[in-house]
């Protein structure tokens, strides 16, 4: 999203993107959550980005045109994030919050459980496991 143009004529994002590219390729070692999810495992995933705004958690939603926080980023093959007939970026509806609903992952959640053990040096893949078991539910 751009707030205004800053001098020199440089566009200025409002919520400029946090990148970690070491955590993004952390990410792309663990197993697919969404196949977790529906009970089988698949690796050779990307780290696909979470658009879809949760304003409880504080997560605003992004445009077409960009990409969210790395931070904001799952393990998805590449089925389940960009190809399958119901993937993450071509659901029904084009709606993704209903896309995690079916699945059973609540995206705050499961990406703070994600981030938390990257930086304590634990395996993602126990994170995974815990999504597939239902422990990061949507609020009720």
């Amino acid at each position: 999203m751009v707030s205004r143009i800053e001098t020199g004529g440089a566009l200025r994002q409002r919520d400029p993107r946090v990148r970690d590219r070491a955590y993004l390729g952390w990410i792309k070692d663990l197993p697919c959550v969404s196949c977790a999810a529906q009970g089988f495992t698949r690796f050779g995933v990307h780290a696909a980005h979470v658009k879809v705004g949760f304003p409880e958690a504080g997560w605003r939603a992004f445009g077409h045109a960009e990409k969210s926080h790395d931070r904001q980023a799952t393990p998805l093959c590449a089925d389940c994030h960009q190809y399958g007939p119901d993937a993450q970026h071509r659901n029904r509806n084009g709606d993704e919050r209903a896309w995690w609903e079916r699945r059973k992952v609540y995206p705050p959640a499961f990406c703070e459980a994600l981030r938390g053990a990257y930086e304590s040096g634990e395996p993602g893949s126990w994170v995974v496991r815990r999504a597939a078991r239902g422990e990061f539910p949507f609020p009720a």
